[in-house]
């Protein structure tokens, strides 16, 4: 079967419209130009980042978290700065003593959504790679929604809550939400599969998205709940012992 249709074409056009005007909604400094996600000039002279944009205001230090700044958006560049030189990210020597950097499971430096950020290494650009996978997970749930046949307007709301939620906003700086973005298309990917639609290997290939986009836990709840959820869906179609010898 051809991927578009069992990706439940016909919702991309109110999935897509829905969630870019939440886009526009909730980052309209970044849809602007006036700003983006987060000030990383608060490491400002950190050999290990670029492109540091010192006109930004300072943050208020009693509830500013520069976790992401101090460790995602510099390794990341580390990473970006290292490939371009012709060498792989294997060690990050500017943390303690020096620690790896390939290694360490949240660097993420072949993640697809950041491989803009790997050729343009600026906060602007890793914004957008950052906006970009809230929409690839929220058109996933409109997919997945519309393969389990719900009404479309039920799907549009969807995908904006799974999106837009408080746990992928307040996360989305952290490593967590990259990997957490596939879920729903590794649902899709098990649900295709157990109906027929598409070859297993689709769900391995949305597996090792989520394995590229880190955190190796949320990728092992990723196979354990897409390994539950195709069980049971196999046992619904009288489908068990054919697919699982």
């Amino acid at each position: 079967m051809r991927i578009a249709t069992w990706l439940g074409g016909r919702w991309w056009g109110p999935a897509s419209l829905a969630l870019a005007l939440a886009a526009c909604l909730f980052f309209w400094p970044l849809a602007t130009g006036r700003a983006h996600l987060v000030p990383f000039h608060v490491m400002a002279g950190d050999p290990a980042l670029e492109g540091i944009d010192i006109s930004s205001d300072r943050p208020d230090w009693r509830y500013f978290d520069a976790a992401p700044v101090t460790m995602f958006y510099a390794q990341k560049s580390l990473a970006a700065r290292t490939m371009k030189e012709g060498h792989l990210p294997l060690w990050n020597p500017y943390s303690a003593l020096g620690v790896p950097l390939l290694a360490n499971g949240q660097s993420q430096p072949f993640a697809p959504f950041f491989l803009p950020f790997m050729l343009r290494s600026n906060p602007w650009v890793y914004s957008w790679c950052l906006l970009a996978q809230l929409l690839f997970g929220g058109l996933g749930m409109a997919c997945l929604l519309s393969l389990l046949k719900v009404r479309p307007w039920v799907g549009a709301l969807g995908a904006l809550l799974f999106a837009f939620n408080p746990y992928a906003l307040n996360y989305l700086v952290y490593a967590n939400a990259w990997a957490y973005v596939w879920f729903p298309w590794v649902f899709l990917a098990a649900e295709g599969w157990v109906s027929g639609r598409v070859r297993g290997r689709w769900l391995v290939y949305a597996l090792a998205g989520m394995a590229l986009g880190g955190h190796l836990e949320v990728v092992f709840l990723g196979a354990v709940s897409a390994y539950a959820y195709s069980a049971v869906r196999l046992f619904q179609e009288g489908r068990w012992s054919s697919e699982w010898k």
